[in-house]
């Protein structure tokens, strides 16, 4: 489930369609995790699988990721439109048919080059199957939305600190002679857990 009501993303996606447009960008593909975390809710621990979020100025965004994340796009996104891919297919192959499916493959589209999670032989294959389109350099683009925060977004940081807090109270609470890590660990985590936050991947 997202985090926040879809109205929330939505506006998001809406705030970042006029810097689109500013930027004289007809399609953006949206790569970075957090990036589209911010815009969809998409969460996953399979990084290293390529996932991707493709916005049109005009129309409705779609997400191709593996297809054993689909079901996340389901259940925790608003985005209605998918196009998976499956092991034993070429992402950039199943990506540039969806860009082609709907209109956008001849488009002016603007991607994360500076995504850690768009590498080089995926944008040149995604390049290469696209000859039509003009590919341009849109990094930080959804960034400049994130840096203004929503009413919404300053209430989720106050949850969060909550959480944090309560976590940290009872780990120090549970340091005494004798206690392993994990259990302290075991204990941050309850009191975080237990305060309404979200696991810790780090």
């Amino acid at each position: 489930m997202a985090p926040f009501q879809r109205a929330e993303y939505l506006d998001r996606v809406e705030k970042t369609k006029v810097r689109m447009e500013k930027a004289g960008i007809e399609v953006l593909l949206v790569t970075s995790p957090a990036n589209m975390f911010y815009l969809t809710g998409y969460e996953t621990q399979g990084l290293w699988y390529f996932a991707g979020l493709i916005v049109p100025a005009a129309g409705e965004p779609f997400m191709t990721t593996r297809h054993a994340e689909d079901t996340v796009v389901d259940s925790d996104t608003w985005v209605a439109v998918s196009r998976p891919f499956h092991d034993n297919q070429e992402p950039m192959g199943v990506l540039a048919d969806a860009l082609a499916e709907f209109g956008l493959a001849g488009k002016r589209i603007g991607y994360e080059r500076a995504s850690y999670f768009f590498r080089a032989h995926e944008q040149d294959g995604l390049f290469s199957r696209c000859p039509n389109a003009d590919f341009v350099d849109c990094s930080w683009i959804v960034e400049e939305g994130r840096v203004v925060k929503s009413a919404a977004e300053i209430a989720m940081i106050a949850r969060a600190a909550k959480a944090t807090e309560a976590g940290t109270a009872a780990g120090v609470a549970a340091v005494r002679t004798g206690v392993t890590e994990n259990e302290v660990a075991a204990e941050v985590y309850r009191g975080m857990l237990t305060a309404g936050g979200h696991y810790c991947s780090m």
